[in-house]
C-alpha cells in the first residue's frame, strides 16, 4: 500500500509483502517515509493485489 499527497508525491509505502487471502487491518501513524508527522489533508491510498489496483482518497485530521 502507498500513500500519495494530493499532487502525487509519494509519502509513505506501508509494508508490501505476500498476503494469503484474507482480511487484513492496516494503520497508517501519520508518519512520512522518514518518521516525521504528515500534515493534515487529504491523502490517495493506493493498494495492488495480483491485477487489481485500487486508489480511494482519505482525510487525515490532526
Amino acid at each position: 500500500m502507498e500513500i500519495f499527497d494530493i499532487i502525487g508525491r509519494k509519502i509513505r509505502t506501508l509494508p508490501d509483502e505476500y498476503k494469503a487471502v484474507g482480511v487484513y487491518k492496516i494503520d497508517w501513524a501519520g508518519l512520512n517515509g522518514s518518521g516525521q508527522p504528515a500534515a493534515s489533508g487529504v491523502y490517495i491510498y493506493r493498494m495492488q493485489a495480483e491485477r487489481l489496483i485500487q486508489s480511494k482518497k482519505m482525510l487525515m485530521v490532526k
